[in-house]
């Protein structure tokens, strides 16, 4: 909420408040409109950054597996190599790939055993 171009925003909000504040004490009736801009502003820097918590903290909490996997589960790739040996145990992922590098990285030939399972 206060990186980069959110201050800019907070700056705006805060000047469009201060605004309002010096038409309200030199104006018989002045106009709303500042006073809904700063708020407006106000209130995008506040949501923008609520869902980038949120968003950040639901990628964070992403595991796999979630608990260790069962021994008729490993069988499947116990006849494989994979780069990761310790597969099977619960770990935090590092990278979370988009649809758009994903087949930039997976080569041809991957094993899916079953949906729900993962791909080796």
């Amino acid at each position: 909420m206060f990186g980069g171009f959110a201050i800019l925003l907070w700056v705006g909000s805060g000047l469009c408040l201060i605004g309002y504040l010096i038409q309200t004490n030199t104006q018989r009736d002045p106009p709303d409109d500042n006073l809904y801009l700063g708020l407006a502003l106000a209130v995008l820097v506040i949501l923008t950054g609520l869902f980038t918590y949120f968003q950040f903290g639901a990628v964070t909490l992403i595991r796999t597996p979630i608990r260790e996997l069962s021994e008729t589960v490993r069988a499947h790739f116990r006849d494989n190599t994979l780069a990761d040996e310790r597969l099977h145990l619960p770990a935090t992922i590092s990278v979370v790939l988009g649809a758009d590098m994903y087949s930039r990285v997976m080569q041809p030939g991957f094993l899916k055993i079953q949906d729900g399972l993962p791909v080796a």
